[in-house]
C-alpha cells in the first residue's frame, strides 16, 4: 500500500488522497450476473462519479438527511454511498424491495424515517407491483398501506439517470466529527425484529482497521467479495477497508454465487498474488454439494491465502468436506480463518491466525449439555466445536450465567459480554434498547450483551449458539444447529440448510418440532413415511432426543434473512398459524392446539404414484 489507513480518519478523505496517487488504479470490479465480464471503477471514475451525484443531493437536501439507499449489489451502490459520504447525508441500508422483503423494508422506512430514497431506475420500475398487490383486508392490512404509501410519497431518485451540472468540492468550512453518524445499518433479524444501528466515521475507521490488520491486506492482496453490501461484513470487508487499504476488489452479487457457487471459486481461481475471501459456513457448504467433480480441473484455489469463516457458527464437518473436496486444487487447509463478529460492533470480535488453519475440539456431550465443555478423546459421546480465533484488538470478553448474571469461569458455557473503550454502540430511534442491551459492571465498564452463547477454552473463544434459539428439553440443553445440521444431511431429498428446529409449548410441557423442506423433484421418488421416520431417528442418534412432530415442506417455504440466516422465530410463528407448506407430517406424543391445516397439499401433483402418501402421519 502506498498510504495507510492511518492516514485518514474519514474515508472520503482516503479516497480523495487516492484519486490524486492513484487515479488509474481499478478499485472494484464488478461481475455482472446477466451481461459478460466486468464493470470496473477505478478511483478517479468512482470520484467523479461519487461527487457528481453529492452535487445533485446537496441542492436536494441539508446535512444530516437520512436517505434510504435500495440498490442491488454493484457499482451504483458503492457510488451511491460515497456520495451520501460527501454530501454529509446518512445512508441507511437496506435490500431493495422483492416479494420477500417488502415487509421489512417496510419497517426499515416507517423507522428511520427517510427523507429520500436513493435507487436506480430499474429498482423504480418495480414498484407498482408491490401496490397492485397489496388489500385492506383487517387493520393490519391498514396500517401496512399507510406504512407502504408513506415510503412511495418520499423522493426516489434514480442515481443512474441524474445529470447534474457540477462536481461536489468539499469547502474549508465544512467539517465532520469523526464521531458523527457516518450511516445506519439494520440487523439481520435471525431471532427479532431488525434494529437499526447507528456506525460513525470513527466507528469505520477503527474497524477498518481491524480488518486490514487480522487479515494483513497489502499490495500483493486482491479481495473477492459475495456477500451482501448492506450487511457489516459485506460493507466493511468487501467495500470500505478495501478504500481504506488501497487493494482492488472483485465483487459478486449474492445472487450470482447462490445461483451457481462455482463463479465464486473461479474467481478467486482467476487471481494471483494473495487472495482474501470468504463468507458465512453455508457459503462453504454450498460449494461442496453443487459444485460437481468434473468441474474441479477448472479451478486454481493456490493463491487463497485467507478464507474466512463467519456469520453463523462454524461447522467442522463443513471444512472437512471442504478442504477434502478441494485440496486437489490447491486448496491448503492451514488457508481457513473462523471469525466471529456482530452487527452492533460492524466488525470482528474474535479471528483465528492466518496461515494457522483452525482449532477444532472434542467435548463431552453429556456435559456439553449442561453447560460444561470438558475436552474428551473423540468418539460417540463427544461433540466437536471450532474456535473462532482469540479476541482481537482491545475487546474484553466476559462470559455470565444468563439467569443469574453471574461471571463464568473458563470452560463454562454462557452469554457472551462484550467491552471495548473504542465500542459506542447506539440502537437508531431506541434509546431503552440501547440501555437494556449493557450491563455496568466491574469499575463502571459497560458490557454489552450479544444474545450468542460460547466459551472461553486456551484463551480462544468457542460460540455455540443463540440464547433466544436455545432448545431446553428434560433439564438438558440443545442447540438447533446441530439437530438442523444432522437432518438435513440424513437424506438426499432433503434440501442442505433448509431445516428449522424448535419448541412449543403445550400444559406446560415443551415439544420438540423439526421442520425441513424437501426437494420438489424428491416428492414423488420417495417414500414419504420412511423419510421422516430416517429424521427422526436421526435425531434421537444425534442429538439424543426424540422430535414430537417432524415436517416436510416446499422448497423456500422455510423463512430466512437476506443473508440466509434460518429464521426460526417466524418458522414457529408459521408453525403455530398453520401456514406451513406441508408436504407431509409425523407427530408422536404432541397434539397441536388446533387441527392442522395441510393447505400446501393442492401444489403437489394430482396423483401420487402407487405407494406413496401425503399429509399427516401420526404415531401414537
Amino acid at each position: 500500500m502506498e498510504t495507510t489507513a492511518k492516514d485518514y480518519i474519514f474515508l472520503t478523505d482516503k479516497l480523495d488522497s487516492l484519486i490524486t496517487s492513484r487515479p488509474n488504479f481499478v478499485a472494484f470490479r464488478f461481475l455482472h450476473e446477466i451481461k459478460e465480464g466486468y464493470v470496473s471503477l477505478t478511483y478517479k471514475e468512482l470520484g467523479r462519479k461519487a461527487k457528481t451525484l453529492a452535487f445533485a443531493l446537496k441542492e436536494k437536501t441539508v446535512s444530516g438527511d437520512k436517505a434510504l439507499l435500495l440498490y442491488p449489489s454493484g457499482i451504483d451502490f458503492i457510488v451511491a454511498f460515497f456520495a451520501c459520504l460527501y454530501a454529509d447525508i446518512i445512508p441507511v441500508l437496506a435490500y431493495p424491495p422483492d416479494s420477500e422483503n417488502i415487509d421489512r423494508l417496510i419497517t426499515i422506512a416507517d423507522d428511520c424515517n427517510p427523507n429520500l430514497v436513493l435507487c436506480t431506475n430499474s429498482v423504480l420500475s418495480t414498484l407498482d407491483d408491490f401496490e397492485s398487490k397489496t388489500r385492506m383486508q383487517n387493520s393490519a392490512e391498514i396500517e401496512r398501506k399507510r406504512k407502504l404509501k408513506a415510503l412511495y410519497d418520499l423522493p426516489w431518485i434514480p442515481s443512474d439517470l441524474i445529470k447534474a451540472n457540477g462536481v461536489f468540492r468539499k469547502k474549508k468550512e465544512d467539517s465532520y466529527s469523526n464521531n458523527q453518524i457516518a450511516l445506519i445499518q439494520y440487523s439481520s433479524g435471525t431471532v427479532s425484529f431488525s434494529k437499526g444501528i447507528e456506525v460513525t466515521h470513527r466507528n469505520l475507521y477503527l474497524n477498518s482497521l481491524q480488518f486490514i490488520k487480522a487479515f494483513d491486506l497489502n499490495s500483493e492482496t486482491h479481495l473477492v467479495s459475495c456477500l451482501h453490501p448492506y450487511h457489516d461484513l459485506g460493507l466493511i470487508g468487501g467495500i470500505i477497508a478495501s478504500v481504506f487499504s488501497g487493494i482492488q476488489t472483485t465483487l459478486l452479487a449474492p445472487l450470482t454465487f447462490i445461483k451457481k457457487p462455482f463463479n465464486w471459486l473461479k474467481e478467486i481461481s482467476n487471481l494471483k498474488g494473495k487472495v482474501v475471501s470468504g463468507g458465512p459456513n453455508y457459503a462453504f457448504e454450498m460449494c461442496c454439494h453443487k459444485i460437481k467433480d468434473e468441474q474441479l480441473a477448472e479451478l486454481d484455489l493456490r493463491h487463497w491465502k485467507v478464507a474466512f469463516n463467519g456469520g453463523e457458527p462454524v461447522k467442522q464437518e463443513t471444512l472437512e468436506r471442504f478442504i477434502n473436496k478441494f485440496a486437489v486444487c490447491g486448496f491448503s487447509s492451514k488457508a481457513f480463518v473462523p471469525v466471529y463478529g456482530l452487527t452492533e460492533a460492524s466488525s470482528f470480535i474474535s479471528a483465528g491466525s492466518i496461515g494457522k488453519g483452525v482449532t477444532t475440539c472434542s467435548f463431552s456431550k453429556t456435559l456439553f449439555r449442561n453447560n460444561i465443555a470438558v475436552e474428551t478423546p473423540h468418539g460417540g459421546n463427544s461433540v466437536k466445536l471450532t474456535s473462532s480465533g482469540n479476541i482481537l484488538n482491545n475487546y474484553q470478553i466476559m462470559i455470565i450465567d444468563s439467569k443469574s448474571s453471574q461471571k463464568l469461569e473458563d470452560g463454562s458455557v454462557g452469554e457472551i459480554l462484550i467491552a471495548d473503550p473504542c465500542f459506542t454502540l447506539n440502537y437508531y430511534n431506541n434509546i431503552e434498547f440501547t440501555k437494556e442491551s449493557f450491563y455496568k459492571i466491574y469499575n463502571g465498564i459497560k458490557f454489552f450483551k450479544t444474545g450468542d452463547l460460547g466459551f472461553i477454552k486456551n484463551n480462544e473463544l468457542f460460540i455455540t449458539g443463540r440464547l433466544k434459539d436455545l432448545i431446553v428439553l428434560n433439564g438438558a440443553f440443545h442447540y438447533p444447529h446441530h439437530i438442523e445440521y444432522s437432518v438435513s444431511h440424513s437424506h438426499p431429498a432433503l434440501r442442505k440448510g433448509c431445516c428449522a428446529a424448535f419448541t412449543v409449548t403445550r400444559e406446560n410441557k415443551e415439544f420438540l418440532v423439526v421442520v425441513q423442506e424437501i426437494s420438489r423433484d424428491a416428492v414423488n421418488k420417495v417414500n414419504l413415511e420412511e423419510l421422516l421416520e430416517k429424521i427422526r431417528t436421526e435425531v434421537i442418534t444425534i442429538n439424543g432426543i426424540e422430535p414430537s412432530m417432524v415436517c416436510l415442506t416446499f422448497p423456500s417455504s422455510i423463512p430466512k434473512t437476506f443473508n440466509g440466516k434460518i429464521q426460526r422465530s417466524s418458522t414457529k410463528a408459521q408453525f403455530l398459524q398453520n401456514t406451513l407448506k406441508v408436504v407431509a407430517c409425523r407427530q408422536s406424543g404432541f397434539t397441536p392446539s388446533k387441527e392442522i391445516n395441510y393447505s400446501a397439499l393442492k401444489y403437489l401433483p394430482p396423483q401420487l404414484t402407487e405407494g406413496r402418501s401425503r399429509g399427516a402421519i401420526t404415531i401414537s
